[in-house]
């Protein structure tokens, strides 16, 4: 029903008629019967031969602590606070000039607290920044991280203040971890191949074990 390539899906935890569909350049439709019928909630203009405002897999989600808030990212955060139904930008816009949003985490206690990792369109450098205040305003916590794709942002269920985040490309660690919000970060992956990941998830009732997906 959605076409096009199929990106990121979710479904609102609490009431699983609610889900949502994607396809290339945050391009995202809501159904309100479990699928039957999809409505475009998010229209992102799209261009084959580039100039595009958004990654090609563009990240949404809805956030744990309550579901009827979402996030979404292009080349600047936008945010729904009544389910996916309408949405609005938020913050600095363009987030990170020059860069687009590849990766979102978001806390498990506090919709206001927000982990986006970003990419260059072109050339640069990625960054992963963190807010305290729902998006209104973000500080630089890259730090020590590679200059590489941050495919996933993941905040540990049960502490908001240990995040991880997984990136592609060779070289380099990918999967490094934070357990001070983002301040510092610890290469946690020097036991595993040079070889891309691309998500990781953290057991939610035994957050000390987690699984990652190449």
């Amino acid at each position: 029903q959605i076409g096009g390539d199929g990106c990121y899906a979710a479904i609102d935890p609490t009431n699983d008629n609610n889900q949502f569909g994607s396809y290339q350049f945050l391009n995202v439709m809501m159904s309100n019967n479990r699928g039957a019928n999809f409505t475009q909630v998010i229209t992102s203009p799209s261009s084959s031969t580039g100039g595009n405002s958004t990654a090609f897999l563009a990240p949404y989600l809805i956030c744990p602590s309550d579901p009827t808030v979402m996030y979404g990212g292009g080349d600047s955060l936008v945010m729904s606070p009544n389910g996916g139904n309408s949405w609005f930008l938020q913050g600095p816009s363009p987030l990170d000039p020059g860069n687009t949003i590849l990766s979102i985490g978001v806390s498990s206690t506090s919709t206001d607290s927000i982990y986006v990792g970003t990419v260059p369109m072109q050339t640069g450098t990625a960054h992963i920044l963190k807010s305290t205040d729902g998006g209104n305003s973000f500080t630089d916590v890259t730090g020590s991280l590679p200059n590489r794709y941050p495919r996933r942002i993941t905040v540990d269920p049960t502490n908001s203040k240990v995040v991880y985040v997984v990136f592609s490309g060779y070289g380099t660690g990918h999967i490094f971890k934070s357990i001070d919000a983002g301040n510092t970060w610890t290469d946690i992956s020097s036991s595993l191949p040079d070889m891309p990941f691309h998500c990781l998830a953290v057991d939610p009732q035994m957050p000390k074990i987690g699984r990652a997906h190449v």
